[in-house]
């Protein structure tokens, strides 16, 4: 019954590790960004995000896209809100640095599962 539970724990952490809008901070903690005009970049697209795309529809996570979908569906969005090609720019860079860090918190959260079901192993026998 441990196991099943903590595999579905691990499961749900992971699943929700898709969907974040990562702040600055916390892609600058990973150690995704660390120069001013990246960590700049980044607070200006994720303003955008949360700011300037709400006029129109929900937040869409980074994650839900491809990067062809990205490419196919930003331009309009950015047109219509008026935020200019700086703007693109830099949502194209958070969403490159979103998925990233994504892909480095599942990395952790997997060696963390494996070290504690290793432990686990050791402690039954």
């Amino acid at each position: 019954m441990k196991k099943y539970t903590l595999i579905l724990t691990l499961i749900l952490l992971v699943g929700c590790a898709n969907y974040i809008l990562p702040t600055a901070k916390e892609l600058q903690d990973e150690g995704i960004v660390n120069e001013t005009s990246e960590i700049q970049s980044i607070i200006r697209a994720r303003n955008n995000l949360t700011n300037a795309c709400l006029d129109c529809h929900r937040v869409t996570y980074p994650q839900e896209l491809s990067k062809q979908g990205w490419e196919r569906v930003l331009p309009p969005m950015i047109q219509k809100a008026r935020l200019g090609k700086q703007a693109m720019d830099d949502i194209y860079f958070y969403i490159d640095k979103t998925m990233q860090c994504v892909e480095l918190r599942k990395q952790k959260e997997l060696e963390k599962q494996k070290a504690l079901e290793m432990q686990q192993a050791q402690s039954a026998n």
